[in-house]
């Protein structure tokens, strides 16, 4: 998986991207210049639409793909991009606090969209 990750976040590398979750909040935006995976979070550093150079850090996704239609990278942090068996989404649902969950992402999709260079 970190070198299905490496392998995409290189291709987007150098190219103007828009950090969405959920398809509706844009959380960053800016050209991607560098990125690096550690533990369990990915940094990425973007040269500002403002001409500054930002960190961003994302948690480690339970799945990634790349939909070139879209021109986007979709990261999955939802329970079923985790497994397809019911018993260990019932069980991870219910180890989660609805009232304090653990990240903005939990639950959620982010995209990073990218030119179509």
């Amino acid at each position: 998986m970190m070198d299905h990750i490496n392998e995409l976040c290189k291709s987007i590398l150098q190219r103007d991207v828009r950090f969405v979750l959920n398809d509706k909040k844009v959380l960053r935006r800016g050209k991607l210049i560098l990125f690096n995976t550690k533990d369990y979070f990915i940094t990425f550093t973007i040269d500002s639409t403002k001409n500054t150079r930002k960190i961003y850090e994302v948690y480690y996704p339970f799945s990634i793909t790349d939909n070139k239609a879209q021109n986007r990278l979709e990261f999955g942090y939802r329970v079923e991009d985790m497994s397809n068996d019911p018993q260990i989404h019932v069980h991870l649902l219910n180890a989660i606090s609805k009232k304090d969950p653990p990240s903005q992402f939990f639950g959620s999709q982010m995209y990073i969209y990218y030119d179509g260079a």
